[in-house]
């Protein structure tokens, strides 16, 4: 599943030119990435008019972030049916956004995120942690 979810990351940009991704970290359960949306691609040597943005099918705007992650979501949920006989759900619902405001936030989510799977061990989530508090180990 790693390795569907990484391949999957890493062909945001393929679908959506407007997106850089930095920092990633695939863990058990989840997943942690930094996204960063910007303006069109390409040169503009005129200012378009401004005109509303669209939306997709599911009510979100193109190119939003929520967009761009509902994209990756099912990309990875398709690419494990077809080719790890995958059942049943891949993803909980909904995602956990932050806005990165500046420098110093962004090297300090860049840092939590690579530093984030030296903690597995001692997540709640992980299920063998779960075990050593309840043999109160």
């Amino acid at each position: 599943m790693g390795r569907v979810v990484r391949e999957c990351w890493k062909s945001v940009p393929a679908h959506f030119p407007q997106v850089s991704l930095h920092e990633f970290a695939i863990m058990p359960n989840h997943v942690h990435g930094i996204v960063e949306i910007g303006s069109q691609v390409g040169a503009q040597h005129a200012a378009p008019l401004p005109r509303p943005r669209s939306k997709t099918d599911s009510g979100l705007k193109a190119g939003s972030l929520g967009a761009v992650v509902r994209s990756f979501k099912a990309a990875v949920a398709k690419q494990a049916r077809e080719e790890l006989g995958w059942h049943g759900p891949v993803w909980q619902r909904n995602y956990f956004e932050r806005v990165v405001r500046n420098g110093q936030e962004f090297a300090d989510a860049s840092r939590y995120i690579a530093e984030n799977p030296a903690r597995w061990e001692w997540d709640r989530e992980n299920p063998q942690m779960k075990l050593v508090r309840l043999r109160g180990e």
